[in-house]
């Protein structure tokens, strides 16, 4: 036949087309040619290139994306905090807000003890019973108002969280030590001093309490805001509660 006699031989006019590689006729592969070979890898190559910078776009796109998504839902959280503080129905102040429909409110010693006294959990809640100094943070702030509190009379004051312990039996008030270290300027030369101090990590209010080693029996604290760790206000005030003097306070770690 036309195709191929009883022997299985092809009997075709055309013979068979050759060089799947490339290579046309010849059965030679377009690899073979130094020339086109360079030219194809240098071309795959640039594709490959601009495949990686467009993988690189997207993914910069993504972190914008999630770095501000992060940073509106804080956002949210705080404004959502500023009208809950307006709203005529918080708690005083020895008393945590569970910030829920019945405006319920539980003692301060009951805050972060390892049982749910709001019914939603918010007393136990990571938000809560996160400590925002921890261990190593370190906070600085400028002193510009008329200091009556203090024999040193700093400029500067600076403290550092130099340990937190929790203990079991009363893990509602973490001990914290830290150092002090202030500037002070006196005849037009400036003095630094330090003082290891004692204190306690208030869950309530978000605030560091440290007590003075001197005799002047000062205390000073110094509270964070609600979904901001990197800023406190300072107060520094005698041990019958009269404040002595104010200051803001900012994370240098």
């Amino acid at each position: 036949g036309a195709l191929g006699d009883r022997n299985g031989d092809c009997a075709c006019d055309r013979p068979s087309p050759r060089g799947y590689w490339g290579g046309g006729m010849t059965g030679r592969s377009a690899f073979a040619d130094p020339h086109i070979a360079e030219g194809r890898l240098a071309n795959q190559d640039a594709r490959l290139g601009t495949l990686e910078e467009e993988v690189d776009k997207l993914q910069h796109k993504y972190d914008d994306f999630i770095a501000g998504k992060t940073a509106r839902r804080e956002r949210f959280a705080q404004l959502k905090d500023r009208v809950w503080g307006l709203e005529a129905h918080h708690c005083d102040d020895d008393h945590l807000s569970c910030k829920d429909v019945a405006f319920t409110c539980i003692g301060h010693n009951l805050v972060c003890d390892g049982h749910k006294d709001c019914l939603n959990g918010h007393d136990e809640d990571e938000e809560t019973c996160s400590i925002a100094a921890s261990v190593g943070s370190s906070f600085e702030g400028q002193i510009r108002q008329l200091d009556t509190c203090t024999k040193r009379k700093p400029s500067a004051f600076r403290f550092i969280i130099t340990n937190v312990d929790v203990p079991k039996y009363f893990p509602q008030e973490p001990h914290v030590k830290a150092t002090i270290l202030m500037t002070s300027s006196k005849d037009g030369h400036e003095t630094q001093s330090s003082l290891a101090v004692d204190g306690v990590y208030d869950f309530t209010h978000r605030k560091v309490i440290l007590y003075s080693p001197d005799k002047d029996n000062l205390i000073f604290e110094c509270t964070f805001p609600r979904h901001d760790n990197n800023h406190c206000k300072g107060v520094m005030k005698h041990s019958g509660g009269d404040v002595c003097l104010t200051f803001t306070l900012e994370r240098i770690d």
